[in-house]
């Protein structure tokens, strides 16, 4: 019943600091994408709200116009919303993501730098983190804006939809290449002997 297992391979019987690292960076990377997915399927929520609201009848111009101005304030309300997503939650567990990452390279960056997986997901995020930070920011604040002056914003909603859908899968890319690390064609045995 309580029978002991010996350790007869000589292994030390811990991990050393890599589980402590790992741990906040999946939690992190778990908290990023769990609010990045709640930010597109709130903004896609708000557009089939507002698709069934253009299409349901009104029977005066007082109606429509009380209809129009909850629907902008909605929207306003959807975009604070979502800026408050970015600003205080996908920001901030991107950047606890990216310095727990770092402290894992630490650990052997010798043998990650050889890792083609590993510069393909390097390259990929030094592109995606700062043109996604610019264009999402960008579009947020100036269909704000527009909002704000009563402007048209269809083109922005839709620049809107398609930085969100792009996010999401950028981001499971990202994880899948963490996660997966696929060879892309490399021979690992040849490239760590080196």
């Amino acid at each position: 019943m309580g029978e002991t297992t010996t350790n007869k391979h000589g292994r030390k019987p811990g991990r050393g600091i890599r589980p402590w690292l790992l741990m906040p960076k999946v939690l992190a990377v778990a908290i990023y994408f769990g609010s990045a997915a709640t930010a597109t399927v709130l903004w896609f929520r708000q557009s089939i709200i507002a698709d069934n609201e253009r299409e349901a009848p009104a029977a005066t111009s007082l109606e429509i116009a009380k209809a129009e101005h909850a629907a902008d304030r909605r929207m306003l309300d959807l975009i604070d919303q979502l800026s408050f997503l970015f600003r205080f939650v996908i920001v901030p567990a991107l950047l606890v993501a990216m310095l727990f990452g770092i402290l894992l390279l630490l650990q052997h960056p010798r043998v990650l730098s050889k890792m083609r997986w590993w510069r393909v997901k390097m390259v990929s995020l030094a592109v995606f983190i700062p043109v996604m930070h610019f264009f999402m920011s960008s579009r947020l604040e100036t269909l704000r804006d527009v909002y704000m002056k009563g402007g048209e914003t269809d083109a922005l909603q839709t620049q809107l939809s398609v930085g969100l859908i792009v996010t999401l899968l950028c981001s499971a890319w990202f994880i899948f290449l963490g996660r997966h690390k696929p060879r892309l064609g490399q021979n690992l045995a040849k490239a760590l002997k080196r």
